[in-house]
């Protein structure tokens, strides 16, 4: 069927998959960068954000954000991955995302928010460029294409974490049913 097919598709969306014209700036073949969020930025957007950015290494399990406190800092990371967890219930969590060397935390930021909704916390040890919020906001004022270019992730990031989510839904019209007994029916793209 023609939605499974594309759903199979979308799955493993990532950013690598927006058109070149979609994202509206050079990559430079010179950035000292390993992300590729800051390996895109031009030298104008780039040079707001390179002077407050740090190198930090990210060990196994370190939280870089938690669900309902403020974010403090923005991880660009450069080498290794963390996993976007879900809280439900106590016990009742889900990994909804990824985020790599393609990526960074801290989306909330870019919409106007510092709280994060979810937690983040590192799966495979690695590196990350991290910028603390008060400069990143500056940032972000200063510069309209940059706010666009990271609305444009945060977008990614949505359409990516909807996928992981349909992705790991039982079959189409089954029902799962809670432990307090009330039942919620699981939604399933169907051909129209």
């Amino acid at each position: 069927m023609v939605a499974d097919r594309d759903t199979a598709a979308l799955a493993h969306f990532s950013p690598d998959d927006i058109p070149a014209a979609t994202v509206a700036v050079p990559h430079s073949a010179n950035s000292p960068y390993r992300n590729r969020l800051l390996g895109l930025l031009d030298q104008q957007d780039g040079s707001l954000l390179s002077p407050d950015l740090e190198h930090v290494e990210l060990a196994l399990s370190d939280r870089l954000e938690q669900q309902g406190r403020p974010i403090n800092f923005v991880y660009f990371i450069e080498e290794g991955f963390g996993s976007i967890i879900a809280k439900m219930a106590p016990g009742r969590d889900a990994e909804a995302g990824i985020l790599g060397h393609k990526g960074m935390t801290g989306t909330v930021v870019v919409l106007g928010d510092n709280l994060a909704p979810h937690d983040c916390v590192v799966q495979l040890a690695g590196e990350a460029m991290r910028i603390p919020i008060a400069p990143f906001h500056e940032a972000l004022e200063q510069s309209p294409t940059l706010r666009l270019f990271l609305l444009r992730f945060v977008q990614c990031l949505m359409v990516q974490t909807s996928y992981t989510a349909l992705t790991r839904t039982p079959a189409r019209g089954s029902k799962a049913v809670s432990s307090d007994g009330c039942c919620c029916v699981r939604i399933a793209l169907a051909p129209s």
